[in-house]
Formats: structure tokens, sequence, C-alpha cells
């Protein structure tokens, strides 16, 4: 390693300054800039520009001139001309490449004892050299280990006396892959096979324990070979890692939270305060985020807007906002600046709406799943990405399909997950009012004095249980009082101390019913236990029956709540075999059953399996209702959100609004059941780009389960969470129109601490 300079001079400490808009890279010769992106003229950074935020609240980068990239590569060239001839270490400087975040890159060479030619990366003043440089060594054996034709090679490495670090590396004569692509007008199978060629080299630099942390357009750089056509070549492996090591050290000692890499680019582990869980699936990431660039144009979220609200936006966006699918965001795009379209058009060679149809087909699913949000939904390598797209080039099956619609399966249960489960609640009720006249049911073989006696018993018991607990239940339209808790908690005491011993059927019953409010109430864990315990005690009393199945079907449901599918799998499955031998294999009584199976199978990933047994649910119900009929409007609205996971928009927004329309006509507007459907139409209308109807609709259903349920209920605050999400969204694509600040609103809302009633 080198430690000193051979110049004669050493260039001054330079003062700690803001970087300029550009991270440029100039052709060979050093003195063109590349062709122009969409976002090279964005104030004030652009989006190759790595910033260190800070972390104070509503933080921006400070503003810059307002002048174009060309202008601003020019005053730094400008500026820098005086150094051209200086040394750093055994290399000469011989002329400036472009100024980013973390310093000037110069074209320079070594004379001795050989000539040859570098990209040297010299670091700006004010960053701890020693602890840069240890780190440089320590990620140097591994470095050395790469050899790949598409990964330019880091060299050397040392410390101006003036303390800069600085980094000697191949030198590539090429442009960004983006500009590359666009300048030679690239089509997408051209664009795909370039884009294989880094995914191969990142793939070898993982396979060495080698991250590269920084990934995009600007450290993939693109020249001409001859007799190789397009060859890519990945910079700057091992300098990420030793900058933002100390950066994130030096944020953990000021205090302040700082995010380093490229936000347009960075997964939303690297946007955590604590950004030290890294692993190669957040190059995947970027790996993704380069492909949709490829794809579209232009990046997932618009640097400017992304950029404009400081660093805790940035932070929220990349962790919680979804990126908007490449279809969507070309035609956006293509539909609010002319011009854009006609410069992708003619850089693609398609029409728009023809690349769009490309997209939709199947290839964008390739760069959503490598964007993922959660690391294990993603692709597991660099390598699994590349099989995808070589998969696409070849027609054969993707990876990424069957993935994707468990993926958004699992999304919609977790998201809906007490709203689906309360959608059966309506289903539920058609076996519990078999439970409800279980005297009758069981005892017709039974000497009718008998009967009578065990009914009376039941009933006086029923009543007044029932009466006491249905009314604060959310599921049978009531309100939920927070001092239900304390009439919960006694029933369970009195009915643990055996309060109701030698009466099996009727403690089964209570049980069951206690499980159902606690589930309303947002306690699944003692809804299931109780729920259990009735199963039990059905199954003692009279063996397999309707009875029993009611209550797996709860424990089940319950079970779901909690986050554990393939527990509840299993026991709602036993819950329909019983009622299918009892009751039929096409009988109303069985509805519920499916319409629980499928929940579970959806949460699961096994989306086929789950419309089946919808579709099976709907047939039945409506051949045993009436047309406007409750059970039949819960069916429609099962099946209708479920197909929305997977994209079959004009069907599910058919089912749905039927739904709605239904339950609104048999319940009126303020009913749990109404707010379900208005929740789920919502969510297709703005899957659909309807934010104005999925906006009221939400609003309407928030409405609806604040008045039923309370504002820290989970449905209540599902609600608010979509809201909070829409508003993001809207603000990202229509700046400046106030839905800034209705996100911040609901956020607050979710975050208010709400008071207990006495």
């Amino acid at each position: 390693m080198t430690t000193g300079s051979g110049s004669p001079q050493d260039p001054p400490r330079e003062p700690a300054r803001e970087p300029l808009p550009t991270d440029a890279t100039i052709d060979a010769a050093g003195k063109h800039a590349p062709p122009l992106h969409a976002a090279d003229t964005i104030a004030p950074q652009r989006i190759d520009q790595p910033p260190v935020c800070d972390g104070r609240q509503g933080s921006a980068p400070s503003p810059e001139p307002s002048v174009s990239l060309r202008d601003s590569v020019a005053a730094a060239i400008r500026a820098a001309r005086e150094k051209s001839g200086e040394w750093i270490g055994p290399y000469l400087l011989v002329e400036p490449l472009g100024e980013g975040g973390f310093g000037a890159v110069w074209h320079a060479e070594r004379r001795e004892p050989y000539v040859q030619h570098v990209a040297l990366k010299l670091i700006r003043a004010g960053m701890d050299s020693e602890s840069v440089l240890l780190r440089f060594e320590q990620e140097r054996q591994a470095l050395a280990l790469m050899d790949h034709p598409n990964i330019a090679r880091v060299l050397d490495g040392g410390v101006t006396p003036s303390g800069r670090p600085w980094f000697a590396m191949e030198f590539v004569k090429g442009e960004p892959i983006t500009a590359y692509c666009e300048r030679h007008c690239l089509g997408l199978h051209e664009r795909l096979e370039l884009f294989l060629q880094v995914c191969d080299a990142v793939q070898h630099a993982h396979m060495r324990g080698i991250i590269h942390r920084d990934l995009k357009p600007a450290n993939i750089l693109v020249s001409e070979r001859d007799g190789a056509g397009a060859v890519a070549k990945v910079i700057d492996f091992g300098i990420a890692k030793a900058l933002s090591s100390r950066l994130a050290d030096h944020g953990a000692q000021t205090g302040i939270g700082q995010m380093i890499g490229t936000p347009e680019y960075m997964s939303p582990e690297q946007a955590e305060p604590d950004a030290t869980d890294i692993d190669t699936r957040a190059d995947v990431f970027a790996l993704g985020v380069v492909l949709y660039e490829l794809l579209v144009g232009a990046t997932p979220f618009d640097p400017k807007v992304l950029r404009a609200q400081g660093f805790q936006h940035i932070q929220r966006t990349i962790r919680e906002v979804d990126p908007p699918s490449p279809s969507v965001r070309l035609t956006t795009l293509a539909r609010q600046d002319p011009e854009m379209r006609e410069r992708m058009e003619r850089a693609m060679r398609r029409r728009i709406d023809e690349l769009a149809r490309h997209l939709r087909s199947e290839l964008e699913l390739i760069p959503l799943k490598a964007m993922r949000k959660q690391r294990e939904d993603r692709y597991a390598s660099a390598s699994d990405l590349a099989l995808d797209v070589r998969n696409y080039l070849c027609g054969r099956p993707l990876l990424a399909v069957p993935e994707s619609r468990a993926y958004r399966a699992r999304k919609w249960v977790r998201r809906h997950r007490g709203l689906v489960a309360g959608a059966s609640a309506v289903l539920i009720a058609l076996v519990m009012g078999l439970i409800v006249s279980l005297v009758g049911w069981r005892e017709a073989a039974l000497q009718r004095t008998q009967a009578e006696r065990r009914e009376r018993d039941a009933t006086r018991v029923m009543e007044f249980m029932t009466q006491t607990l249905a009314g604060a239940n959310p599921m049978d339209g009531g309100s939920a009082d927070v001092s239900l808790a304390d009439a919960l908690d006694d029933a369970v005491r009195r009915l643990d101390t055996g309060e109701l011993a030698g009466h099996l059927e009727s403690e089964a019953a209570l049980r069951l019913e206690v499980a159902r409010v606690l589930r309303g109430q947002g306690d699944p864990a003692r809804a299931a236990a109780l729920a259990q315990q009735s199963a039990h005690l059905f199954l003692e009393f009279e063996g397999p029956s309707p009875s029993v199945a009611a209550a797996l079907t709860e424990q089940g449901l319950a079970l779901l709540d909690q986050d554990a599918a393939a527990a509840a799998l299993p026991v709602l499955m036993r819950a329909l075999e019983i009622n299918e031998q009892a009751l039929g294999k096409d009988a109303a009584g069985i509805v519920g059953n499916l319409a629980s199976i499928a929940l579970a199978q959806a949460a699961l990933g096994q989306v086929d399996r789950a419309i089946a047994l919808h579709e099976r649910a709907l047939s039945i119900a409506v051949a045993a209702y009436p047309e406007q009929h409750a059970v039949v409007a819960a069916c429609m609205g099962n099946l209708g959100d479920l197909l929305a996971t997977i994209n079959r928009l004009d069907e599910a927004e058919s089912l749905l609004a039927r739904s709605l329309q239904m339950r609104e006509s048999l319940l009126g507007g303020a009913h749990p059941d109404v707010a379900e459907a208005q929740n789920n139409l919502a969510m297709v209308r703005w899957e659909r780009g309807q934010r104005g109807d999925a906006d009221r609709l939400f609003n309407l259903a928030l409405a609806n389960y604040d008045r039923s349920y309370g504002p820290a209920h989970e449905y209540t605050r599902t609600v608010l969470e979509s809201l909070r999400d829409l508003h993001r969204e809207w603000e990202a694509a229509e700046p400046g129109k106030g839905h800034a600040a209705a996100a911040d609103s609901f956020e607050r809302r979710l975050h208010t601490p709400v008071r207990s009633a006495p």
C-alpha cells in the first residue's frame, strides 16, 4: 500500500463542501459528458450521487445552483485542472473524470515500472483516512481473488500527506449502462443480455465474500471491444464498504442518523437506522432497480420527489412504500411527459403501449421480485436473478411467477388478516346457527321429556351469558367497549371454576361464544385456547358433529390471526371433513369451512387452491340462498379479494362491487361487514390507479371500523395504514397537492396513544 505522494508540493487540504449535483463519467478522452438521462438535470442531486443525509427531521440536501449536468461537469473540470500533473503515490494525475459525493475521480497513469492507466478516486477531505484504509486493507485480500471480465479491479490504495484517502482502479473507457443502452437504442433482449453480464459479475464477487453495497448505473460502465460487442464492467467493488463503514461509525458517534448510498437503488435494510445487517441480497435489490430502469427509462421513485423531504422521508419510502410496477410507471411517465415518451420509443424501438404489454405479460415480475421489501422474498442470489432473465429470454417459465403469486397472497393476508377473517364471520354464523339449535338437532332421537329438560337447562345458561356478551361483540354489530374485557375475564373464570359442571354442551357452546368475542376483540391467543376446549367438550359429549366443526373452525381462524397458517390448516380441514360427513358435500353448512380453509391456503401461498375453494363456496351459496343474501355477499367478497392478488382485476372489481352493494342493501351503511367490503374494493381501485375513489372508500371503511371496533383495534389500524401509504404514493406521483400532509396525519393517528375508557 502506498501512503505518500510523489508530488513536489502536496495539495492543500480542501475544506469540506457540498457535492456537486453530478457524478458524471466522461468518455475515454475525458472531454465530453455522456448523453443526458431523464434524471441528469434534477437538482439538488442527481440519482447517481451517493449522498450522506443527516438525521435531522425534515432536513433535505442543500440547494444547489440550477445548472445543467454539462455546465456542472465543466465547472468541476475547470476548478480541478490546475492539479493535472501532480502525483498521488506512484500515479500522475492526467485529467479529471468527474466529481461525486465521496470525492473526485481522475484519469491517472503509472510510469514505473511500466505504464499503466488507472481511474484514481481521491476521497474528499474530512474522512478518517486511517480507518478507511484499514478497512480497505482488510477487504483487499478478498478483492485480489476477483478475476472476472466484467469487474474492474481495485489495484491500489493510499493516503496523501494532506490526509485524503485514494484508490486506484482499473481504467474503464465506458459510460453508464443506462446511457449506453439509450444512446445505442438497444431493444429489450439486448438490454437483458447486457444486464446478464452484470449479474454474473456480481455473483462472482458474492462467491468471494464481497458485497458491493452501491450498485447503480454510474458504477456499471459499458464499452465496446473489437469482436466482443458491448462489455459491461462493474466498478468500485470494495470501496463502498470502506467508506460506508467509516461514515456509519461516524453517525453512531455523533448521534446523527446517516444513510450511506444512493437512495434510488438502496435496499430497505440499508435504510435502517443501524444498517449493519447487510448481505448479498442488498445487491440483488439494487440489481432489480437497475433492471427496472433499463426497462422503463426511470427509477421506481422520482429522485426529486424522493429526496425533497429529507432523511426520514427517504428512509420511510425505501422501507415501506412499494414501487409501482414497471408497466404502470412507464405508461404514467409517457402520459405525463410526451418528450420522455418519444425518447423511450426511439430508444427501445417499440411503441410505449407495446412495451407496456411486454412488461405486463411477465417480464416485470423479475425486477419486482428482486426488489421485495423482505429479503427472503427476493431472489436468493444474483445467479438466481440471472437464471430468471435467461428463462424469459428462452421462453421458459419464470421462477418469479409462482413466487410472486404466493408473495402477493401472503402480503394480502398479512394486510387484511383481521378483515378477511372477519369476512368469514357471517359464514361461520351459519354453522353457529346449528350450535344454537344443537339441542333440537341432537335430541331428535331421544325421548321428548329428556330433550325438553336438557333444552331448558341449556337455554337458561345460554341466555344469561349470550346476552351479556353478544351486545359487545363487534362481529355481531355491537360496540368494542373496553369494559368488555372485565366481562370476558369473569366469564372465563366462571367457566374454569366449574360453574357449568355437568352441562357439557352448555359449557362447550359458551366457551365457543367467548372465543368468538375474544377474537373479535383482538385476543386470538386466548380465543384459540377456548375454541380448542370447546371442540374437546363437544366431541366428548356427542362425537363428531357440526358443533365440533364450528369450534375447530373458530380455533383455526384464531390461529390465522396469529400468523400461524401452517398450524391452522389441518384444524380447518378436519372441521370441513366433519361437516361434509354430517351435512353433505354441497350443504350450505360447509360454506364457512371452505372460506376458512381458503384463507389459510392463501396465507401459505397456495393461491390456486384457495381460489378453487372460494369458487366452490360461492356456487353452493348461490344455489342455497336468495340472490340478495349476506352469505352470498361474503362469498363474492372473499373470491373477489383473492382474485385481486393475482391481477385478475376486472373479475375482482366486479365481484367486490356487487358484494358491497348487497351488504349496503342488507345491512345499511354503518356495519363492520360493509366496512370490510368498502376496504377490499378500495384496495382494487388503488391497484388500478383510481386513488380518489380508493381514498373515499377507505375513509368510509375507517369511519365504520372506528365506530364499531374503536381506534385501537387491528381492523381500524389496518385501514389507517392503507390510507397513509395511499397518500404517500399519491404525493410521489402528484407532489405539492397536500397528500404528504394527509399521510403524516394518518401516521400521527397510528402513533397516538388511545385512552382506555374508565
